[in-house]
């Protein structure tokens, strides 16, 4: 991950200079999407967010994201109402890292189908969460510390975890101990299609829970004019969300769709300031994305 922000950082700043020779620079007012809605702001790293169908959005806070080469080690797991109240810490906590604390996660997978919420620790077994009775009711062993992706299998028999310097995705079932090898990644997320097989055709998709053929997706920047996004990929081409918050926008890891697949939750932040720096990801709701 700090691969990747190495990237977005060094390419903003080289268009920058560009288009400041050329008197293009700001030439117009940025103006923010009406229909993005600030879920949740702090002065650290709030990201993975889960919208799920008990009404809550969970989610992951992070107080010291530099102590993991690639990937954020979040201190807490935490749920949310998409009005902003009801902010509850359910895992870990969010003492300073200074502080002690009692480890860390790495990411969050919903499982449509039986609305459980797969929870990724860095070391440890992978939990599996109830969002009915907001509780841990089962885990997985997790002897190698595989990560820190995760996702579900389409029918909810397992898991495919993995995503570290090697791209490797490996599969377990519930219940089960044994990892198999199941494919190569990116680098930069993965989605799970129907029929099981890994797609990683964009960058950090997430599938439309309720039609497939829809997803979102972020982009790498590509021409520094339309800055960092996120894209709906629709069966008759490709949309700009216009969900940047900022002027300069960087966006972090997957969205989560809302339950009826018409908002989506994501985390984002600003890439701001001289040298270019990137400010902690908030959580934000897009309203009517299809």
């Amino acid at each position: 991950m700090k691969r990747e922000r190495g990237k977005r950082i060094a390419a903003l700043a080289v268009c920058a200079v560009v288009l400041g020779g050329f008197g293009l620079y700001g030439c117009s007012p940025f103006e923010r999407n009406p229909n993005l809605i600030k879920l949740k702001s702090s002065d650290y790293y709030l990201f993975s967010p889960i919208w799920a169908r008990n009404g809550k959005i969970y989610y992951l806070y992070d107080y010291n994201h530099f102590h993991y080469p690639y990937y954020y080690q979040a201190q807490g797991f935490l749920s949310i109402k998409p009005d902003g109240t009801h902010d509850t810490l359910l895992l870990g906590d969010t003492i300073p890292w200074w502080q002690p604390n009692s480890g860390g996660f790495f990411s969050l997978a919903y499982d449509w189908r039986q609305d459980r919420i797969a929870i990724l620790q860095v070391e440890g077994p992978i939990l599996i969460w109830d969002i009915w009775t907001d509780s841990v009711i089962d885990s997985v062993p997790n002897p190698q510390h595989r990560g820190p992706l995760i996702r579900w299998l389409p029918d909810g028999s397992g898991l495919l975890v993995g995503g570290d310097s090697t791209d490797s995705i490996w599969k377990v079932l519930i219940g089960d101990s044994v990892y198999t090898f199941y494919g190569l990644i990116s680098g930069c997320g993965f989605e799970v299609n129907p029929d099981g097989s890994l797609y990683t055709e964009v960058f950090w998709p997430s599938f439309c829970p309720t039609d497939s053929s829809y997803l979102v997706y972020s982009n790498w920047g590509g021409n520094c004019l339309l800055n960092y996004s996120l894209f709906l990929r629709t069966p008759d081409g490709d949309i700009d969300l216009q969900a940047g918050p900022y002027e300069h926008s960087w966006f972090c890891r997957n969205v989560s769709w809302s339950p009826d697949g018409r908002s989506i939750v994501f985390a984002a932040g600003s890439l701001a300031g001289d040298p270019l720096r990137e400010y902690p990801p908030e959580l934000w709701i897009l309203e009517d994305v299809r």
